[in-house]
């Protein structure tokens, strides 16, 4: 399971890519063992400098080494996925992201 979905996280993030899209919904729903990391940003939209600054967060059960926040989300084991979305899907969905980042905008 882990394995399989780092290999579609990894296609997702050079489909994206080719693409041109920087904003991505954190998706996968919650069950019992959802790390509180996972819970507070499933739903949610995000531009891809804050995906990149997960980097700098501490949680249970983040690699203590290599993490990428693209390929490795919430951590080991993590079944959520980021879902590349248009900028004005983004904006619908998370109106404040103009104003956040105009340049993706303008």
């Amino acid at each position: 399971f882990p394995v399989t979905i780092r290999y579609e996280r990894i296609g997702a993030n050079e489909a994206r890519k080719a693409l041109g899209l920087v904003f991505a919904v954190y998706e996968g729903g919650e069950i019992e063992t959802t790390r509180e990391f996972c819970d507070e940003r499933n739903g949610n939209v995000y531009h891809i400098s804050e995906i990149e600054g997960w980097k700098e967060l501490e949680w249970q059960g983040k690699q203590e080494s290599g993490y990428n926040p693209i390929i490795d989300l919430g951590g080991y084991n993590c079944r959520h996925r980021l879902r590349w979305v248009s900028k004005e899907f983004a904006a619908a969905k998370r109106p404040e992201v103009k104003e956040l980042f105009p340049n993706v905008f303008a």
